[in-house]
């Protein structure tokens, strides 16, 4: 079981910090956090939507920070 690190992160709506926590803890090359809100988080690569994610698993770059 994984259990993440507490951090400092002050996000709009706090409930989605465990999410957030969890892939600071398993690493940003290794982990993705998929949501359809992208404004509740950072601008951060391993922060995706539903679809950059797809794309990621076909085997697409995508630059999630000028999509």
């Amino acid at each position: 079981m994984l259990v993440p690190t507490p951090t400092d992160i002050i996000l709009p709506d706090m409930k989605d910090l465990p999410f957030y926590e969890v892939v600071l803890e398993k690493g940003e090359d290794e982990a993705h956090l998929v949501t359809g809100n992208l404004k509740h988080f950072p601008a951060k690569p391993f922060i995706v939507t539903a679809r950059e994610f797809l794309d990621i698993l076909n085997g697409n770059k995508y630059d999630t920070l000028n999509s």
